[in-house]
């Protein structure tokens, strides 16, 4: 197509001459529900021609791989609110979440566990090698980290007076309150940690901070 009156110019457009040009071609693209399925999965090799983003239609590509749908997407740090049950998720199928893991083990940060159920709070942080993504996926796997956080430990062991367990872990909800860079030692990420514990009152007597 080689008239571009449908194309909407942004206001300010420097480049307008270049819509212009006798020589150009304008492609109008319409999205069809065949693919859908594949939609954010599919990659393919493209090949030497790695800036022209149109391809003739008999070009062949090579199907690297098809990627398993995401259950859970990542959009931003300051979005994540991953229940307890979906962490769990991300760490049974690391390579389906491949994303997640990157980007929780780029940073520390100084996060928050909410009961869903009770609104009790902990505030804890995450300071060395592995990340965010070590302190978080620790809650999954266990390995002891919840022998340290006592007051958790203590709060999951609460029974009523049948035995039964009064709370679970699958109620609780993690987010950031504040991404801090992996190069933060222990005694700033602890203060920052006691700032928000602070803030939010996690020391009172209803919630899950005791220092």
């Amino acid at each position: 197509m080689s008239d571009p009156s449908f194309i909407k110019v942004p206001d300010g457009f420097k480049y307008v001459e270049f819509l212009n040009a006798d020589d150009r071609c304008f492609y109008k693209l319409t999205p069809l529900p065949l693919l859908e399925d594949y939609k954010n999965r599919l990659i393919v090799d493209w090949g030497k021609g790695t800036r022209s983003w149109y391809q003739n239609y008999d070009n062949k590509k090579k199907v690297i791989a098809i990627e398993r749908p995401q259950k859970i997407r990542f959009t931003s740090y300051e979005e994540i609110i991953l229940t307890f049950d979906q962490l769990r998720t991300i760490a049974d199928e690391p390579g389906n979440y491949q994303d997640w893991v990157e980007r929780l083990s780029c940073i520390n940060a100084v996060y928050l566990i909410t009961d869903r159920k009770t609104e009790t709070r902990y505030v804890g942080s995450a300071y060395g090698k592995e990340g965010l993504w070590g302190r978080w996926s620790h809650y999954v796997s266990g390995n002891g980290h919840l022998n340290d956080n006592l007051g958790i430990k203590q709060y999951l062991e609460e029974k009523d007076a049948s035995g039964k367990e009064l709370h679970s872990m699958s109620d609780f909800d993690f987010t950031i309150l504040c991404v801090t860079p992996k190069t933060i030692g222990k005694d700033e990420a602890l203060r920052l940690e006691r700032l928000y514990k602070e803030k939010l009152h996690t020391r009172s007597e209803h919630n899950l901070n005791q220092n």
